[in-house]
């Protein structure tokens, strides 16, 4: 029979607690598992604020447990501890389980019996879930007490020392909570509880870098349900910090639960910090060539110097190799390419879009206006090829008149005669950032000019000035606008 009930547990895949079996979660409370149950026995005294005690846990094996009951003793002396929530499932709560603490907010989900469970405990705000029917003698002097459920739960005596706490019930609860015992001793009453329905996160997973930060938000519905606002908390500060905003700041690497809370309801993101990875910067994002035109690409990276690495997206229109430290891109014939700058480690690329343009008169669209182009228009005319449409009209329609004829053929003679002058190409930019100040150089192309005073200009040149001679500069950067008194101090120091 033994055999039997272990072979089909084993089937089922039912894993059962060996007695004395612990769990240890990331939120600081210890376990104790028996069976398919869990007790909660002990938590970090020292650094704890808030326990939110889950209606189940799952151990490393992922065995679940159900949450039943808090040990004699579990916060004793939890000084640091602030919030507590405790949820439906508990049916148990140990002598002096809370003894010493100073709650600002205590939620329970569950119904309380045990005296003496919050003795020398103080407790600021009472929420008194809907589904909870009993409560014993806990001792209790809140503040403000909010009972989210429309019946009200059965009271001992001695369950509140004090009854001047403002009691905030339901609409629908009021007039039960005004004549139900113990509860009718509550002079302050108002009915505007409202019950929470959910709590969600913006995101459950994050990967950052280091120092990068993170705004989530948590939605409570109904919005502002119980009064009571949503907390943020961490469970390692030297991962990730988060704020009452819900504001994530990576301060080392690792791994950090962040989570939102309100009333028994516990959303998490699981935030992973990781090295700060390099960023390629790129000198140009956009370029338009025609054919055979080449424009030159430079690329940094910070916070670390790598070696990078050049792509294109589409060698049919545009190639690219390295020379002298930068990317050469040549254009191949009229389409689309992205050159995408990388390195060998993990980093952010950029990318530069390059546009090859098809010239006017290039009705073959292999990015030349020639004589194939002729012929191919007059197999228009004479009706060898199809009449073109949509974006090919245009190229064959060199006068722009909607029609392919023989004044396209006669226009696009003249356009071979006298081709269209070539495009100037935007001037090579490079970036630089000095002690966190960005400012944008222009690359000017070194050459040989003749500088002085010529015989001509006489006496209206100095002496110096003679004779003209010839002078050549290599390529150099210019500053593409005025020195402004922030880079100034970042490069000099102090401010003229």
């Amino acid at each position: 029979m033994n055999r039997t009930l272990t072979t089909l547990f084993v089937a089922l895949g039912l894993a059962l607690a060996a007695p004395g079996a612990t769990l240890t979660t990331a939120d600081g409370l210890t376990y104790d598992l028996q069976g398919s149950e869990a007790t909660v026995a002990a938590a970090d005294y020292g650094a704890l604020t808030e326990a939110i005690i889950p209606e189940s846990v799952t151990d490393a094996a992922g065995n679940t447990y159900t949450v039943t009951a808090i040990a004699a003793s579990a916060f004793n002396r939890c000084t640091a501890l602030r919030h507590v929530a405790i949820p439906a499932t508990v049916s148990t709560v140990g002598a002096s389980a809370f003894y010493g603490c100073t709650l600002t907010s205590l939620y329970t989900g569950a119904s309380l019996t045990t005296a003496g469970a919050f003795s020398s405990c103080t407790v600021q705000t009472l929420y008194v879930g809907g589904g909870v029917m009993q409560l014993g003698a806990l001792g209790l002097a809140p503040v403000a007490v909010y009972c989210l459920g429309d019946v009200p739960p059965v009271c001992a005596e001695g369950t509140f020392t004090t009854y001047s706490a403002a009691l905030h019930v339901t609409a629908q609860g009021m007039a039960a909570y005004f004549t139900a015992e113990v509860w009718n001793r509550f002079n302050n009453i108002s009915a505007d509880a409202v019950a929470p329905e959910s709590l969600t996160l913006s995101q459950a997973e994050a990967e950052l870098e280091l120092d990068a930060t993170l705004q989530l938000e948590a939605e409570l519905l109904p919005a502002g349900a119980a009064g009571q606002p949503v907390r943020w908390s961490t469970t390692n500060a030297a991962v990730a910090t988060v704020t009452a905003g819900g504001k994530v700041t990576a301060c080392g690497t690792g791994e950090a639960e962040v989570a939102a809370t309100c009333l028994g309801m516990r959303r998490v993101c699981r935030v992973t910090v990781i090295p700060t990875i390099v960023t390629v910067s790129l000198n140009k994002h956009r370029a338009t060539l025609r054919r055979n035109d080449i424009v030159y690409l430079t690329a940094t990276t910070a916070p670390t110097t790598e070696e990078v690495q050049w792509s294109t997206s589409n060698a049919a229109t545009a190639l690219v190799r390295v020379v002298d430290g930068r990317a050469m891109v040549l254009a191949m014939r009229p389409g689309q390419a992205d050159i995408v700058a990388t390195t060998a480690t993990r980093c952010h690329p950029d990318t530069c879009h390059i546009t090859v343009e098809r010239p006017t008169g290039d009705a073959n669209g292999d990015g030349f206006a020639d004589v194939e182009d002729l012929n191919a228009v007059i197999n228009v005319i004479l009706g060898l090829t199809e009449q073109p449409t949509g974006g090919d009209l245009p190229f064959h329609d060199t006068t722009g008149d909607g029609l392919v004829d023989v004044e396209d053929v006669n226009a696009l003679v003249n356009l071979l005669l006298n081709p269209e002058p070539p495009k100037p190409q935007d001037p090579e930019t490079r970036t630089f950032t000095v002690n966190g100040v960005s400012f944008t150089m222009v690359a000017v192309e070194g050459g040989t000019f003749t500088m002085g005073a010529t015989a001509e200009q006489g006496s209206d040149a100095y002496d110096n000035e003679y004779p003209a001679h010839q002078v050549t500069l290599s390529s150099y950067c210019i500053g593409a606008t005025e020195v402004t008194q922030e880079l100034w101090v970042a490069v000099m120091g102090s401010n003229p």
